[in-house]
């Protein structure tokens, strides 16, 4: 591990480690207490930035299996009925909803080819601001960034689907409550 990732608390990361030995005693490794305390303890003995990296990888993670669940709901036709208190499956069925009409066909597009689409806007947005540029017409161009407006959109219809999502499992949430009651 390099020396400036230590710097932030090594009293608490030598502590970490001497407790876990201590637990691993206790809760031998591969029972449910075990995955409990690794659970607990993980972040004690990493930096700042590497719990930074691993809540992006997380997320990355997610989005990327959100986005191959919603593209195979989306070839196969309507997603099979699930639980209504199911999250995953309410923002696949959320976001096919949303995008459904014939005037978000491009952002589908960009959806299914995100990473293609990033890249693209990229080059656009480069080449716009260059040739603008290059050209006289202007001294400095932000102009290009316009590429980036479907993307945008797309991120914000994603939003408007997860969001949508979140509603419809806390209302399955309440009701079922409310019938308990």
């Amino acid at each position: 591990m390099p020396a400036f990732r230590q710097l932030g608390a090594p009293g608490r990361q030598r502590r970490a480690r001497a407790l876990k030995e201590r637990i691993a005693g206790l809760a031998p490794p591969g029972t449910p207490q075990a995955a409990q305390v690794e659970a607990a303890l993980g972040w004690a003995g990493r930096g700042y930035w590497e719990d930074a990296w691993a809540k992006a990888d997380r997320a990355r993670a997610e989005h990327a299996s959100l986005r191959a669940d919603v593209s195979r709901a989306a070839s196969h036709g309507a997603p099979a009925d699930a639980h209504p208190e199911d999250l995953r499956a309410a923002e696949v069925v959320a976001t096919l909803e949303v995008l459904r009409s014939r005037r978000h066909a491009p952002l589908r597009v960009v959806h299914r080819y995100r990473v293609v689409s990033y890249v693209a806007a990229f080059v656009l947005s480069y080449a716009t601001n260059k040739v603008l540029v290059g050209s006289g017409a202007v001294s400095f161009s932000l102009w290009g960034w316009l590429w980036y407006l479907p993307l945008l959109l797309a991120e914000l219809k994603l939003r408007e689907a997860r969001q949508l999502a979140r509603d419809r499992v806390l209302a399955a949430v309440e009701a079922r409550h409310a019938s308990t009651s």
